[in-house]
């Protein structure tokens, strides 16, 4: 229905509790949710958007959790989770197929995600150039382990 849409901004959308279905619009190559308060989920059909380079959901604050189907997003180069306050943990890796999971991810960021208690499998992620975690205080004890 939306295939030639590329771009799709919801920013500062108080309203959006949720994602829409993906799979309407399967060419997206730039989604921001930014500084939606009140935005707590992310469909499962967000996997579907296998052209998405740029993800962008800063100042989520209620964003908790994201689904096992954010690793196929394959063709991401940047995630921005800055500021999302209460997310806890990343979903688990895909056990072991190696052509899934951020295979061009270069750009993490982190920054401001004080709850973040369980970190991407950051070794997995091959092209990364940058990542930002300053801020995630439930991280201090493990930054040591990050790459292991």
């Amino acid at each position: 229905m939306f295939d030639g849409l590329k771009v799709l901004n919801l920013s500062c959308c108080d309203c959006l509790v949720a994602t829409p279905n993906f799979a309407l619009a399967p060419n997206l190559e730039k989604l921001i949710l930014d500084e939606c308060r009140n935005f707590k989920e992310v469909d499962d059909s967000i996997g579907f958007l296998k052209k998405l380079v740029f993800l962008s959901m800063r100042e989520c604050v209620s964003l908790e959790k994201l689904p096992n189907e954010i690793y196929a997003l394959n063709s991401l180069v940047v995630f921005n989770l800055e500021g999302c306050s209460n997310l806890v943990a990343f979903p688990q890796f895909p056990p072991t197929n190696s052509t899934t999971g951020f295979s061009k991810l270069e750009q993490l960021i982190l920054r401001d995600c004080q709850s973040l208690e369980v970190p991407p499998v950051l070794h997995k992620f091959h092209s990364l150039r940058s990542l930002h975690i300053d801020g995630c205080q439930c991280l201090d004890h493990r930054r040591k382990y990050l790459f292991e």
